[in-house]
């Protein structure tokens, strides 16, 4: 017999795969390639890659184009707004071997709309992967305690890797901003944990005395 609890879970697991096909329908179609006609009229803040023969022919330009029907055809639209990607959670291990899961976003725009269309396939996908490999690695080269003080500066050097390697997609890494990071907790962890929280409150300390020094009588 099925209980009221397991068709609840179905119920809410179906409504979540629905929400993100429409999700993903809706960005498909918004980023579709337009009907092949004589006149075009390219939106503000979009690229249209066209194709002649198939073989790529230039790009259009914000405003009014004109084709050659049947031989051009445009294949690509990219927007060259800029986007914001939620990059899947993760597991990542700092250097003194603590376990962390982070959650982040990336921001990024496309300042190459050939390379973007030529260079990669699934550029977003492409260079979520990448910002999730430059993460752990990067993460991996600092301990727990660096991770909490100096956040701003892992975002950064996040940033600088994965433009290295966007570069040839015609893609910059404009921001990555860790949202959280929650510490995996084993034994060895809270250990860990235990000391950067005692690190923070000596460096908190130090800040305080060094500013509001203490009067004598």
């Amino acid at each position: 017999m099925i209980s009221r609890t397991s068709i609840i879970s179905r119920n809410v697991l179906l409504s979540e795969h629905h929400r993100g096909l429409s999700s993903i329908l809706r960005r498909a179609k918004s980023m579709s390639t337009p009907i092949n006609k004589i006149i075009m009229f390219v939106p503000q803040q979009e690229a249209w890659v066209v194709e002649r023969m198939g073989k790529f022919f230039r790009i259009l330009e914000p405003g009014l184009n004109v084709l050659v029907p049947i031989i051009d055809k445009v294949k690509y639209v990219q927007s060259l707004k800029e986007i914001a990607i939620e990059v899947p959670k993760q597991s990542a291990v700092t250097s003194d071997n603590v376990t962390l899961n982070i959650d982040a976003i990336l921001y990024l725009r496309i300042i190459d709309p050939y390379l973007t269309s030529y260079g990669v396939e699934e550029p977003e996908f492409a260079i979520t992967q990448l910002a999730q490999t430059t993460m752990r690695s990067e993460l991996g080269r600092i301990s727990l305690d660096k991770v909490f003080f100096e956040r701003e500066s892992l975002n950064v050097a996040i940033v600088e890797a994965i433009n290295k390697a966007s570069a040839a997609w015609g893609i910059t890494c404009l921001r990555y901003e860790i949202q959280t990071a929650t510490p995996v907790f084993r034994e060895e962890t809270r250990e860990a944990v235990a000391f950067a929280d005692c690190q923070k409150t000596v460096v908190i300390s130090h800040h305080h005395y060094s500013h509001y020094p203490s009067h004598k009588p």
